[in-house]
């Protein structure tokens, strides 16, 4: 009976594409979670090397690399 709204209405041919559509917009998430882990772990490596390579090496030590490494420093706690 289509008048009574209580009646279910079954369609066996597309019941698994909402599954699929799902299942094909869970993977992309996933695709872009694993992007954006990796994207502050090479920004705080990269940064961190910056740093050390101005601590250790005497003759980076000028007003513009200190400029430089404060920049790091600020770009290391944004990423992290």
């Amino acid at each position: 009976d289509l008048n009574n709204p209580i009646t279910p209405i079954y369609i066996d041919h597309f019941s698994s594409l909402p599954t699929t559509t799902v299942s094909i917009e869970t993977n992309k998430l996933n695709y872009w979670a694993f992007a954006l882990i990796f994207f502050p772990i090479f920004t705080i490596f990269g940064n961190v090397l910056v740093v050390v390579s101005v601590y250790r090496e005497k003759s980076l030590h000028t007003i513009t690399n200190y400029f430089v490494v404060s920049l790091a420093i600020s770009d290391i706690t944004v990423a992290a």
